[in-house]
C-alpha cells in the first residue's frame, strides 16, 4: 500500500512537470491553428494569414524545444525570432483590418456625398432648362445661376370654396351653359377673383406668381440646411460642385450639353454629366467606379446609382 501511495504520487508529479513544460507552448501552437481556422473561414488578408502561420511555426518551435529536440540556445533564439515576427504580423493584420474599416467608411460616405452633389447638379440644370429652355453648357454659368438666378413661384392667398359653382358663375367664366358635376376648382376661383365688383367673395383670393432667388429657395431653408447637417456634408458651397469631392479640387466632372437633337420629330436639350468615385471600393484596388447621370442621346437625366 505504502509503493501504491508513493507510486502515484511521483505519477502527479510527473504530470505536472508536464504540464508545466507544455501547456504555454501547446496553447500557442494551438493558437496558431485556430487563427488558420478562423482565417479560412472569414477571407482575411494575407497579413492575418502570415501572422497565423508565424504563431503555429513559433508554438512548434516551442514544443521541439521543450520536448529537447533543440540545444538550449538555438531553441531560444528561433523561439524568439519566430514570436517577434508574430507579434509584428499581428500588429500588421490588425492595421490592416483598421485601415479596411476606415475606408471602408470613407468609401460610402464619399458616394453619399458624390449622389448628393449630382443630384443638386441636376436639379440646377432642370431649373435653367425651365427658364432659358436649353441647359447650362458649362459649370461657370450653372453656378451663377445657382447663386444669382430666380425662379418663379407661386404666392397663393385665400382658398377656394368647397362648393361647386353656381351656373351665374360658371356662364360668367365659360360663356355657355355646360353642366356643373364638380367642387369649384383654383383656376375657376382665379377667373372670378379677378372681378371683386361682381363678386365680392374673391376679393382677398390671390394667386400671384413672383421671382424668387433660387439659392434662397433650394438650399437656404431650415429643411435643406438641417439635412445637410443631420449627413455631416457641411456647408453647401456652389463652387464645389463641379469637383470631385476628396480629390483636391483636382479632378472635374465633366458636363456636356447639346441644345437641339432630334428624337422622333421633337427637337430636345440633351445633358450627360459624368466621373469616377473618389475612392475604390475595395481597399487597396486602383479600380474606381464611374457615376453619372443623363444621357446626350436621349432626354432621360436619370443617375446610374438609381
Amino acid at each position: 500500500m505504502h509503493l501504491i501511495k508513493k507510486y502515484s504520487a511521483m505519477n502527479l508529479s510527473h504530470f505536472s512537470v508536464l504540464v508545466k513544460k507544455y501547456s504555454v507552448t501547446s496553447l500557442f501552437f494551438i493558437l496558431g491553428i485556430v487563427m488558420l481556422i478562423i482565417g479560412a473561414s472569414s477571407s482575411q488578408d494575407a497579413t492575418y494569414f502570415i501572422a497565423s502561420l508565424m504563431v503555429l511555426i513559433a508554438g512548434f518551435l516551442s514544443l521541439l524545444f521543450s520536448a529537447g529536440f533543440f540545444k538550449s540556445s538555438i531553441g531560444k533564439l528561433i523561439g524568439y525570432v519566430a514570436g517577434l515576427s508574430a507579434v509584428i504580423c499581428i500588429f500588421l493584420s490588425w492595421k490592416s483590418v483598421k485601415d479596411t474599416s476606415k475606408h471602408n467608411e470613407l468609401y460610402k460616405f464619399s458616394v453619399e456625398l458624390v449622389k448628393e452633389n449630382l443630384s443638386v447638379v441636376r436639379l440646377a440644370q432642370k431649373a435653367y432648362k425651365d427658364k432659358f429652355g436649353v441647359y447650362a453648357p458649362s459649370w461657370d454659368k450653372l453656378e451663377e445661376f445657382i447663386k444669382t438666378g430666380t425662379v418663379p413661384e407661386v404666392q397663393a392667398q385665400g382658398f377656394v370654396p368647397t362648393r361647386k359653382l353656381t351656373p351665374e358663375e360658371s356662364k360668367f367664366i365659360y360663356k355657355d351653359n355646360r353642366p356643373i358635376d364638380n367642387n369649384m376648382t383654383e383656376w375657376e376661383a382665379y377667373q372670378l377673383s379677378r372681378h371683386p365688383n361682381l363678386y365680392p367673395e374673391f376679393k382677398d383670393f390671390k394667386r400671384d406668381t413672383v421671382q424668387i432667388n433660387f439659392f434662397d429657395k433650394q438650399f437656404n431653408n431650415a429643411t435643406y440646411l438641417q439635412r445637410r447637417k443631420k449627413l455631416n456634408f457641411g456647408e453647401f458651397n456652389p463652387d464645389s460642385l463641379r469637383y470631385v469631392p476628396y480629390t483636391g479640387a483636382r479632378e472635374k466632372f465633366k458636363m456636356q450639353t447639346i441644345d437641339s437633337i432630334m428624337i422622333g420629330t421633337d427637337k430636345v436639350s440633351v445633358l450627360e454629366v459624368k466621373g469616377k468615385l473618389p475612392f475604390a471600393e475595395v481597399h487597396g484596388s486602383k479600380k474606381r467606379e464611374e457615376i453619372s447621370f443623363g444621357s446626350l442621346t436621349l432626354p432621360d437625366l436619370s443617375g446610374s446609382w438609381e
